[in-house]
């Protein structure tokens, strides 16, 4: 993570807030959106080794994630009539997504 993306995330969402990243490609934001939710899962799966009865891995103890909430959005998408596509499929179960023209 050449630009610090990833630890800026991080940082803004412990503290309680959002965060929208612009990229140039539809290809880099799929591959930020990935590399995000492969950091937050890690540091998910190294704080805590239990996966809390949902499937969803918490980002750390110091950010707290709407999993009922992520696990709803995840079963919408899933039940859409073009399906729950497979970037999101990884991405949304570590509270990231992503929007492209």
């Amino acid at each position: 993570d050449d630009d610090h993306v990833i630890p800026l995330c991080k940082e803004t969402i412990s503290q309680g807030h959002s965060v929208l990243i612009f990229c140039p490609t539809k290809n880099w934001c799929e591959k930020q959106a990935e590399a995000i939710a492969r950091h937050f899962a890690e540091i998910g799966s190294a704080a805590l080794a239990a996966k809390n009865g949902t499937g969803f891995v918490r980002a750390s103890d110091l950010i707290s994630f709407d999993y009922e909430s992520l696990r709803e959005v995840f079963e919408q998408l899933k039940r859409t009539h073009v399906g729950l596509d497979s970037v999101l499929m990884r991405t949304i179960p570590h509270a990231v997504a992503f929007h492209h023209a």
